[in-house]
Parts: C-alpha cells; sequence; structure tokens
C-alpha cells in the first residue's frame, strides 16, 4: 500500500506584533496621548497528536501434514521451529505420517478436517483439485516478491505440474531421486566410491557435482573445467537427468 509523505506545520509564528509605540501621539488641542493598547498574550502552541501504538500482529495457528522418514520429520520439524522464530505470532502443528498418507489424507477430507498445509504426490494432485481440495493461491503467487517473478521457475515443469488450467494451487516443495543407478565399471575406472546408504556419509551436492565433472569426458579425454573441453563432443555423461517428468519420479544414472 503506497503512503503518502506529510509534513506538520507549526503555529508559533504568531509572536510579534509590531506592539512598537510610535512615541506619544499628539493629540489635536493639545489632548492627551491615546495609550497603547497592551497585546493579548499569543495563544498556546496545539500540541502533537500522539501516535498510536501499532497493534500486536495477530496469533495464527496451521497445521501441516507430510510423509518421510525419521530424518525427513526431523528436518522439517528443525524447519519449522526456525520458521516460528522468525514469525512468533504463528504456530504451526506438524502432523507426520509415515505410512498410509493417501488414505489418511482422504479421510480427513471427507470428515472436513483438513490440514491447512500437505504434501501431496504428483500422482493425485489433480484429482485433490477437482474434489476442491485445495485453494486457488493464484493471486497470492503474483503478488510475492519473489515467487512472482517470471524468471523464478526456471524448468517449465516447475510450474505445469503446480498449476491446473492455469490457475496455480500449489508449490513444488521438492525434486525427489527415488532411486539412483550407477555403472561400477565407470567409477571404478575414475577411482571413485560408489555412495553410500547411510546417510550420514552421503555424498554432498559439492561431491556430487565434483563427481559428475570427473565422470564426464570429450572426444579427447578432457573433463569440465579443463582447458580445451569441448561440451558439443562429449563421448561419457557423468550424470544423466531428464529434463520431462511424468508421474513416476525421475531417474538418475551414470552413462
Amino acid at each position: 500500500m503506497h503512503m503518502s509523505d506529510s509534513v506538520p506545520v507549526s503555529r508559533r509564528k504568531f509572536l510579534a506584533l509590531t506592539a512598537a509605540t510610535m512615541g506619544a501621539l499628539v493629540a489635536a488641542c493639545g489632548g492627551a496621548p491615546t495609550p497603547t493598547p497592551t497585546p493579548k498574550p499569543a495563544a498556546p502552541a496545539a500540541q502533537p497528536t500522539a501516535t498510536a501504538a501499532p497493534k500486536a500482529a495477530a496469533q495464527v495457528k496451521l497445521r501441516k501434514m507430510a510423509w518421510g522418514s525419521d530424518l525427513e520429520k526431523q528436518n522439517i520439524e528443525n524447519g519449522l521451529a526456525a520458521f516460528m522464530k522468525e514469525n512468533p505470532n504463528i504456530t504451526v502443528e506438524y502432523i507426520h505420517v509415515p505410512q498410509d498418507y493417501d488414505t489418511k489424507l482422504q479421510t480427513m477430507l471427507a470428515g472436513g478436517d483438513v490440514p491447512d498445509v500437505f504434501k501431496v504426490g504428483d500422482g493425485p494432485y489433480g484429482d485433490y483439485i477437482q474434489k476442491g481440495a485445495f485453494a486457488d493461491i493464484t493471486d497470492l503467487i503474483a503478488a510475492d516478491p519473489v515467487l512472482g517473478n517470471p524468471d523464478y521457475f526456471i524448468m517449465p515443469w516447475e510450474k505445469n505440474r503446480s498449476t491446473f488450467k492455469g490457475r496455480w494451487y500449489a508449490i513444488g516443495s521438492c525434486g525427489q531421486f527415488i532411486c539412483q543407478y550407477c555403472n561400477l565399471d565407470i567409477l571404478e575406472k575414475a577411482k571413485v566410491d560408489p555412495p553410500s546408504p547411510d546417510p550420514e556419509k552421503a555424498w554432498t551436492w559439492d561431491q556430487y557435482i565434483e563427481i559428475g565433472r570427473k565422470l564426464t569426458i570429450d572426444q579427447n579425454g578432457k573433463h569440465p573445467g579443463e582447458s580445451g573441453f569441448d561440451v558439443n563432443k562429449v563421448t561419457q555423461w557423468g550424470l544423466y537427468f531428464p529434463t520431462s517428468t511424468t508421474y513416476i519420479p525421475c531417474i538418475v544414472n551414470s552413462n
């Protein structure tokens, strides 16, 4: 909302009323001079109006529901704790459903006990919209300084998976790798150890990128970042990630 600036005007300028007399008015016929009237005291300056204190933000309670492993649950709870710390007027109750998520969600929808924010997969997304389970958030997206930026969603599928007939009903939470295939022969040749199934020992994103560069080779044996590497003559890609999506999650593999 735009508010115009205003400048308060002072009222303390009416002080010098040229009350100086001009000596003694000489009355005709030697009459006595007319006395100079005593000036009235100036009115006190008006006191500025006190500014009302801003009202405290209304308290809001929300419920968020999602599935996931114990590690995902912990990370979501940590994220919500940070969010509530930055927004003390908002309390978020997290409902974690490790199994039979869709069954529980459909039961809650049928009973009118719908969470404020909940996670849903690509598959049933359209069905839930047609059932009226989702709120239309198109105007909120357009007004948001980040999400409303036309360049925010780089890949078309990011927008496509969150809209239905041109209207927004959700925001994509993440892109997930359900499984990753590795060519062990290529990893061994490059002297790269296969990724560990232990999340505490998993590759970081920086390691993932570096390994991808190490496994990517052009026809001259050059790797990305090396002098002379030709991206148009690559004979082996270290990583393969499809840019199209279906209701089946994407698979990342090597070569």
